[in-house]
């Protein structure tokens, strides 16, 4: 018979091992609709010759793989998105610096990112990128990667960095392939494809090296290059953990360490290795779950029909979101709730005897999760069973209820709840033979802590990672918010019932606690911690006792709002910093905290409020922080236009749908929106009573309408109730504040809100008086669209005569770049020309033999080519420097034939400051020399006089007798009076017909360009030049040529 049970044992043993050594091809499969999440540690550090270590810096990413879409054996489409990127890093002295890449440095100013190693980190946060695998190929494709760019570019505009910077930054993130580090998405693709062999290698991987199996756990399958015990210095030691039916990695680790040379170092640190370490692992998968709760439960002997169902869903606030149902005849009730963040879920059974506590739930709950509890007994707390979703955690958690009593560490208020989490702890003074003494010290608390530690260690291995740290963060953090409310009252009264050096060590203590290393960004007691946290530090900071002034009588010993915004940025970052200045936000714009509401302080905090606001939508990457910031200012917004009556869907005592307007029946009207359904509704019945003339409406918010109707009904109320069901907006976030006096007046028409009741109703009682004769509706629109339309005219009239006026200037403009562009080419064509002539005049001394004058000439030319090349890209020049250059150029004209010239200047002329267009004398001079005096045989003269105007005697000179003027000479254009110079060059020549007959190829192009100029310049400047060219007859033959050069403007 022993031989059944080793024949299957051996056969058990010969089927493992043969299915170990069979060749196995492994497949990535991923399931459509699900979710993985995976974390990222990388951590640099020293290790001490006691083999501890000394961190430098861990770096902790955890992300989420949503996968959309399978085409199987072909390809995954999925989505990639950080859910924590955080940034640890030492600072000397053990001091490590905190950078939450969600929740960046909160810092007004700044024009560059202050960790530009990590831009892309910044950037990334708020993304989800989209990437498709090929299962054959393993290629790896970034689908959005355009949309990206732009979402990064919209998203650095925000942060107001200059165009250079953000140029600067886009061109450094589009140089990165996929955006994120290559192995966060690669690794899905390292053993797809890849062959596990009969001698346990794996073959066909996309990592570039040798692997050998190690470890098989069922279909768990451990590998890696080498030993990773045996660490050899200089090289990364790898192993892999990876999931055979679906090809997934679970694990891989990365190890590498370098000893340290400085031999200072080593005695100075006591460090003997730089070592650096990569921990990657998926942290669980499921089903992407549904944005809800679902709630039941029984209660065999309850205290009330009503339970109440509480979660945290402001991402800023400590307000708990409530929905209340009724009991059933059996004690049952079910029910579901909107709920998409993990956390506690606070349940409530009400005590009808309002003196005594309610009987109260705890429970941890995720998305999707259900929870179920059935209580039984009399006597509070009742036995109770919990099933569903997270039952490990459910009794978990009353196991801590039922060890840990708070009354006992610190003081519980008579009469409340005196279980963990119900009722916060506190501290105060007591008297004692008539001293002051402390009621208690911290050290219990920390018993506490260490106390709860323990029997959370105990479920730690069956429960998730994430719930259990929730779990554990949540207890530290209530009770350290006894702690630090301790902190305070010993700060201010040392040595109160305990000696100071006994005080001293509580403080030490309270400075250890590293309050962000706890902190649950959706844990009601992590969020109240931070506040007390803070409190505490700023009592410590601030010596002296502080108070300001808000109003009339109305001193505040807090901080103040600014003050206390700027404390926050010094002792808090991360997440608690911004829920914590979001929180603070909301509360002034809700004005409950305590401040005045005077216009100008109203004023004034509202200014800081949406300045703050903006600040924190700029800076954050976290979206829904961002996207509920932008809501509140969104919001607020439409309340300051004074005119933004909400439409609510509410219902009436016979839960009939209705509208506000329903209401408005001819009577000046209260609407009263409030939050706490007694409010001022006494005062309103009153009201009412007092003035039967107005009409009043009380609307109040809740989630169960057959606990309001019985609530209402029981009041007997003589004014409307209404109610409106809260589901998805609450008063404070509609109206942002806890009530609202609505007035309007017998028309219906939405006057404006009251500070309280009693404005209210003198608000609505004024709407009644009669107001002084005013022009009636119809003749105020006739003369608006009356006036309307002459203003349009004027403007339509205005925009064409600016039009046009715009129109003529291009146009101008555009002639008088013309012009210099004419200029410009006219200049350009001159120096050629006097070159081609210059040139023409050697040649001819060469021709004559006359080697010496032709040396000559080539030596003085090469000095006046210098000049003329220095002049001819000036516009003008000086008087002085033209004549030098026209002298110049004429004694190199003597070299080539006798002739005399003259040049005389009228004593009163400036010439060094008049100016001339250049190049204006020398193209006359040449005309006079080469056409006038080269063909007359003997007594050859050439005269060039500067003489100041005198319009009267040149007007009758040139166009007197025996003087016959050039053909463009008009005597009208001299009639006006004109100030300036005239330049005279007068030849005793052969004379221009004479000289035309001899030569008729010589077309006098220079005198030509000359003029053109004159006429552009006289068109550009405004200024007349003119030029006149006189043909001497009778005695004296010859050429005048004279130009007027009118005085500068």
């Amino acid at each position: 018979m022993k031989t059944i049970p080793v024949f299957f044992t051996l056969l058990f043993v010969f089927s493992f091992l043969s299915s170990f050594s069979q060749e196995q091809v492994i497949k990535l499969k991923m399931e459509e609709g699900h979710e993985y999440i995976f974390e990222k540690v990388d951590k640099v550090y020293a290790v001490k010759e006691d083999d501890s270590k000394d961190f430098r810096s861990v770096k902790t990413k955890e992300i989420r793989i949503t996968v959309e879409k399978v085409i199987p054996g072909e390809e995954i489409q999925l989505t990639l998105q950080y859910l924590k990127n955080r940034n640890e890093s030492s600072t000397g002295s053990g001091v490590f610096s905190l950078t939450d890449f969600f929740f960046p440095n909160l810092n007004e100013g700044e024009t560059r990112y202050p960790d530009e190693q990590n831009i892309i980190e910044y950037l990334i946060c708020g993304s989800k990128l989209n990437f498709s695998l090929n299962l054959k190929t393993n290629e790896i494709k970034l689908i959005n990667r355009v949309e990206l760019l732009e979402q990064f570019h919209a998203h650095l505009n925000e942060q107001q960095f200059s165009s250079e910077v953000i140029s600067e930054y886009i061109n450094e993130i589009n140089q990165k392939k996929f955006f994120v580090q290559p192995e966060l998405i690669a690794f899905l693709t390292w053993f797809n494809n890849a062959e596990l062999k009969a001698d346990q290698t794996l073959i066909n991987t996309t990592i570039d090296e040798q692997l050998i199996v190690r470890e098989r756990k069922g279909e768990f399958l451990n590998f890696g290059d080498d030993d990773f015990d045996k660490i050899i210095p200089g090289k990364t030691h790898k192993k892999y953990w990876i999931n055979l039916e679906n090809g997934i990695v679970t694990n891989y680790s990365t190890i590498q360490r370098d000893s340290i040379k400085s031999r200072l170092v080593r005695n100075i640190e006591q460090n003997i290795w730089n070592a650096s370490e990569t921990d990657f692992r998926l942290l669980y998968s499921q089903i992407i779950p549904e944005n809800k709760l679902f709630v039941s439960g029984k209660i065999e002997k309850p205290l009330s029909k009503k339970v109440h169902i509480r979660i945290l869903d402001d991402p800023f606030d400590v307000i708990l979101k409530t929905k209340t149902v009724l009991l059933d005849e059996k004690g049952s009730f079910t029910t579901s709730l909107d709920y998409s963040h993990a956390g506690f879920v606070y349940i409530e059974n009400e005590n009808n005897n309002k003196h005594n506590p309610p009987a109260t739930y705890v429970f941890y709950a995720e998305p999707g999760d259900t929870i179920h509890f059935e209580s039984t007994g009399i006597v509070l707390p009742w036995q109770t069973t919990v099933s569903g979703n997270r039952t490990v955690e459910a009794k978990l958690l009353q196991e801590l209820r039922e060890k840990i009593k708070p009354g006992e560490f610190a003081r519980i208020l008579p009469g409340r709840s005196q279980l963990l989490f119900d009722e916060e702890i506190f501290f105060g003074l007591g008297y004692v033979n008539g001293k002051v003494v402390r009621e208690t010290s911290v050290a219990p608390l920390f018993e506490a802590i260490e106390k709860s530690r323990e029997i959370c260690l105990s479920s730690k291995p069956d429960i998730s990672e994430k719930s259990w740290n929730f779990i554990a963060n949540e207890i530290q953090a209530y009770f350290y918010n006894g702690i630090f409310d301790a902190g305070r009252i010993i700060s201010a009264n040392r040595g109160l019932g305990a000696d100071i050096s006994t005080d001293l060590k509580d403080l030490e203590r309270i400075n250890q606690i590293d309050i962000h290393s706890i902190y649950n960004d959706y844990g009601l007691h992590s969020r109240q911690s931070i506040n007390k946290y803070l409190k505490y530090r700023f009592s410590q900071a601030n010596k002296i006792k502080y108070q300001y002034y808000t109003g009339p009588m109305s001193w505040i010993s807090s901080p103040e709002p600014e003050m206390e915004l700027q404390f926050a940025r010094m002792v808090l970052t991360g997440s608690p910093l911004y829920r914590e200045i979001g929180k603070t936000l909301t509360r002034l714009l809700e004005q409950k905290s305590q401040v005045s509401t005077t216009k100008i302080r109203t004023d004034y905090l509202n200014d800081f409020v949406m300045k703050n606001l903006d600040l924190i939508i700029r800076k954050c990457n976290n979206v829904e922080v961002i996207e509920n910031a932008n809501q509140i200012v969104s919001q607020y917004k439409k309340l300051e236009t004074g005119k933004f009556v909400p439409e609510l869907d509410l219902v009436d005592i016979n839960n009939k749908r209705v509208s506000y307007k329903d209401f408005l029946n001819g009577k000046p009207t209260i609407i009263y929106y409030s939050e706490n359904w007694i409010g001022t509704r006494y005062g309103y019945e009153e009201a009412a009573k007092q003035n039967p003339e107005l009409n009043f409406v009380m609307v109040v918010e809740g989630s169960n309408f057959k606990q309001w109707e019985e609530y209402t009904k029981s009041a007997n109320p003589t004014i409307t109730h209404l109610l409106y069901i809260n589901n998805n907006e609450t008063f404070r976030e509609i109206f942002q504040a806890q009530q609202v006096h609505m007035v309007f007046n017998k028309e219906g028409e939405y006057i404006g809100n009251a500070e309280n009741a009693k404005k209210a109703v003198q608000l609505a009682q004024e709407s009644l008086t009669p107001k002084k004769k005013e022009l009636n509706k119809s003749q105020l629109i006739m003369i608006i669209w009356a006036l309307g339309i002459l203003i349009a005219i004027a403007l339509v009239i205005f925009a064409i005569w600016r039009w046009r006026v715009r129109q003529r200037f291009r146009r101008e403009q555009q002639q008088r770049l013309l012009r210099e562009l004419e200029l410009t080419a006219i200049r350009s064509q001159m120096n050629p020309h006097f070159l081609f002539n210059s040139l023409n005049s050697v040649q001819n001394l060469v021709q004559q033999n006359k080697g010496r004058e032709a040396h000559l000439y080539l030596s003085d030319f090469a000095g006046l080519i210098r000049k003329v090349l220095q002049n001819s890209e000036k516009e003008e020049v000086s008087l002085a420097e033209e004549l030098e250059m026209t002298e110049q150029y004429l004694n190199l004209e003597k070299l080539r034939f006798d002739f005399d010239f003259y040049i005389g200047v009228e004593q009163g002329i400036d010439i060094n400051n008049t100016m001339v267009p250049s190049m204006l004398l020398q193209p006359f001079a040449e005309n006079a020399v080469i056409h006038g005096l080269q063909n007359k045989p003997e007594n050859r003269l050439l005269k060039i006089e500067v003489r100041k105007a005198d319009e009267a005697t040149d007007s009758k000179r040139l166009a007197g007798p025996n003087r016959l003027a050039h053909r463009s000479f008009d005597p009208n254009r001299l009639a006006h009076k004109s100030t300036g110079i005239i330049i005279s060059i007068e030849d005793n020549g052969i004379g221009r017909e004479a000289a035309a007959a001899i030569s008729k190829t010589k077309n006098g192009k220079g005198s030509k360009l000359i003029q053109e100029r004159l006429e552009i310049l006289q068109e550009k400047q405004g200024e007349k030049y003119r030029l006149e060219i006189t043909d001497l007859t009778g005695n004296e033959t010859g050429t005048r040529v004279e130009i007027f050069i009118p005085e500068e403007n």
